[in-house]
């Protein structure tokens, strides 16, 4: 959620930063990095709430001891092989 938000606040500032080049027909430098600071934290909140949903399990196999790290690990272990069956 945090990632998500900060996301947000990113797109907010580039928005307000970057509205007075909008209305020149320009594109400055600041705002396209804020931009593109936002999209980083969009992409890492998606791919942390997928592996929250996809490898941990949350709200599917009931593993809610289950160590942050290897929540968002790409791979499964075999608890969670385990919890499906």
């Amino acid at each position: 959620m945090a990632s998500m938000l900060t996301a947000t606040v990113f797109f907010l500032v580039a928005a307000l930063v970057g509205h007075g080049g909008y209305t020149h027909g320009a594109v400055h430098a600041g705002p396209f990095v804020l931009t593109l600071v936002g999209f980083v934290f969009l992409t890492v909140g998606g791919w942390l709430g997928g592996a929250i949903v996809f490898v941990h399990g949350m709200r599917v196999l009931s593993l809610i001891d289950e160590p942050p790290a290897r929540a968002v690990a790409p791979a499964p272990h075999p608890d969670k092989e385990e919890a499906e069956a």
